[in-house]
């Protein structure tokens, strides 16, 4: 059954009296449905050209949007996405004449407006046909980055970093966005560290099992994480009343169970204990056997094969930095004395890059101005039998800066 619609513009357009037909596929099989979809995407993109024909006409301003979007109904960001279309369209021909044709669509587009200002935007409007508008949408910011920035890879990837906030349903915030590499592994680390000592003392039992998290998502619990992490809100536990609360103070370097952690370092050989920052703790047999079944404890003299993922997982595990953190109690590069509260962990052979493992022998602790370091400078640390690390340049292997392991003040 087809039903009819005027579109009634008047008659000082040339789409007076056009008519719409809207019908019911009752019986239509699925290759002639198909055939209807593509005549109305012909159709849609060939009205899509029109449009931006019509609104490059209009004043490319913030009031001339406004009006454009409440005169036709749509969104302030859809007028604005429609003004993006009509700045490409006016200044490519290339890409007018393709989308005119069908042969891309105005998301393919408004890939090119980042670009509009470059001799090659008419060239990069042709490799949109046939391709995804995701895809063809990165081929040009690869190009527009490599004209930007050439070589220089930090450069590169700074200059994609963004966040932006949006309004979600129900009153709540959204946000989205990219964070340069080093900084966002950090982040990531940080908050999936929250999450993974918080499902451990809620639910002791079943602690080995991953990807469950109780009666909440992942998702959930890791913006509980992030809340709970910039100080924004208090933690959040899920956990009945009895269960400890593991939150972060410093979720790099310290766990805590409802205030922050005191980090016990034992010798069982000596049958000595110490904190992080080298006091000496007097200790008994019951309050080691008592640490030992509520804290986390790390054995010095542990042969830390427990602590060795090989390249099964990216992320440090949180006993893995601890373990980092009681061994290295310090940044390691060389003439740093930064305490673990302000580094993470970093793979001194990186995990994609090298092709390095995710284990304690390869991991250590670098402060974040020195961790930005190595990435901008194209630098790697290797630390020697001895402890010793020395910092050596990439591609000459030149030693930029050596030393020998800090001593810890008692």
């Amino acid at each position: 059954m087809f039903v009819n619609q005027v579109l009634h513009s008047g008659n000082d357009t040339p789409w007076a009296g056009v008519r719409v037909s809207v019908c019911e596929p009752v019986g239509w099989s699925e290759a002639r449905v198909l055939t209807g979809l593509r005549a109305l995407e012909r159709i849609r993109r060939e009205t899509d050209a029109a449009t931006a024909v019509l609104i490059a006409a209009l004043p490319d301003d913030r009031d001339s949007i406004t009006r454009l979007a409440r005169s036709t109904g749509i969104s302030d960001r859809e007028a604005r996405r429609r003004r993006d279309v009509a700045a490409v369209v006016e200044a490519v021909p290339a890409a007018r004449s393709l989308l005119e044709s069908g042969a891309v669509s105005a998301e393919h587009v408004v890939a090119l407006r980042p670009v509009l200002d470059r001799p090659e935007a008419a060239s990069l409007a042709l490799n949109a046909v046939g391709v995804s508008p995701e895809d063809f949408a990165s081929s040009v910011q690869r190009f527009r980055l490599a004209f930007e920035h050439g070589s220089d890879t930090a450069a590169r990837q700074r200059s994609l970093r963004r966040l932006r906030f949006f309004d979600g349903p129900e009153g709540m915030l959204g946000l989205s966005g990219l964070l340069p590499p080093v900084e966002g592994a950090t982040l990531k680390t940080m908050l999936q560290a929250i999450v993974e000592a918080r499902w451990k003392a809620e639910h002791p039992e079943r602690a080995h099992v991953l990807g469950e998290h109780g009666g909440d998502t992942r998702e959930q619990r890791t913006a509980d994480a992030l809340l709970e992490l910039t100080g924004v809100a208090a933690p959040v536990s899920t956990a009945p009343a009895r269960a400890v609360s593991v939150t972060a103070a410093d979720t790099r370097t310290r766990v805590t169970t409802g205030k922050p952690a005191t980090v016990i370092v034992f010798d069982v050989e000596k049958y000595e204990a110490e904190l992080l920052d080298g006091a000496p703790l007097p200790i008994t047999q019951s309050l080691f056997d008592e640490i030992r079944r509520s804290l986390f404890a790390l054995f010095t003299n542990s042969n830390g094969e427990i602590l060795k993922f090989g390249r099964t997982r990216r992320d440090p595990s949180l006993a893995q930095r601890l373990a980092v953190m009681v061994r290295d109690r310090r940044c390691v590069y060389p003439g740093c004395n930064a305490p673990p509260n302000r580094c993470s962990v970093h793979h001194f052979n990186e995990f994609v890059r090298d092709h390095g493992f995710t284990d304690v022998e390869v991991l250590g602790l670098l402060c974040e101005p020195h961790h930005r370091h190595l990435h901008l400078n194209e630098l790697r640390v290797v630390r020697e039998a001895d402890g010793t690390v020395t910092i050596r340049d990439r591609s000459s292997g030149a030693v930029v800066a050596r030393g020998s392991p800090k001593p810890i003040a008692a």
